[in-house]
């Protein structure tokens, strides 16, 4: 696969909801960055950043649902899916190329199956890995060894193959739906594996296949 090397590359550049671009965001993304000898280390720095410092929002239910990265940021909360927005974010400000992807994971505290957000991100000289910012900080860090909070191999879960430039649409979509964690808790999007063909028919072209990722 080719690796993103310009600013036009939907991978490094800035959309809406990885506003990257943002003053803030790029000022944090900066002191993250300082000191640190080589991309690897970047990717460690905002990595253990987004991880540790930035709330699970689902722990506050009467907090607010965050969607873009700087917003993320301001409230110093996300979910998975904000999370990822806005550890991609930093990494694409510090000319790191990085994306979304997805799990399909078995509820913990019902028997539905939810997504969860993930982030890809490309680091010489391994390529690309998988890292999940809402993960066990006991987890060795990528990229020698991916290794996830949740596998995604369980029946009923499944990994999507996709790794996305911009968030899926039904993410965006029902975290617009809902003002409060408690109220988005029993909405939180899902797709069958079964409907995952015909899921992407109206997605962003501007992703690359999983399969593609340790090439």
């Amino acid at each position: 696969m080719k690796i993103p090397e310009t600013r036009s590359d939907p991978f490094v550049c800035a959309n809406v909801y990885i506003d990257s671009t943002h003053r803030a965001l790029r000022e944090h993304a900066e002191i993250l960055a300082y000191g640190q000898g080589d991309d690897e280390a970047v990717v460690r720095a905002c990595f253990v950043w987004v991880r540790d410092e930035i709330k699970d929002a689902s722990e506050n239910a009467c907090g607010p649902i965050t969607c873009k990265a700087s917003d993320v940021l301001r409230a110093r909360a996300g979910l998975s899916f904000g999370k990822s927005h806005l550890l991609a974010a930093l990494l694409r400000a510090n000319a790191i190329p990085a994306g979304l992807c997805y799990q399909r994971l078995k509820s913990s505290t019902s028997n539905a199956y939810v997504l969860h957000g993930l982030v890809a991100v490309h680091i010489l000289p391994w390529g690309w890995c998988r890292v999940d910012p809402l993960g066990d900080t006991a987890a060795p860090f990528p990229p020698a060894l991916e290794v996830l909070a949740r596998a995604g191999t369980a029946p009923g879960e499944f990994n999507f193959p996709e790794v996305w430039a911009t968030p899926m649409p039904v993410v965006v979509e029902t975290l617009h739906a809902h003002d409060t964690v408690a109220a988005l808790k029993a909405h939180l999007p899902d797709i069958e594996p079964a409907a995952h063909a015909h899921a992407w028919g109206c997605a962003p072209t501007r992703r690359f296949h999983m399969a593609r990722l340790h090439a």
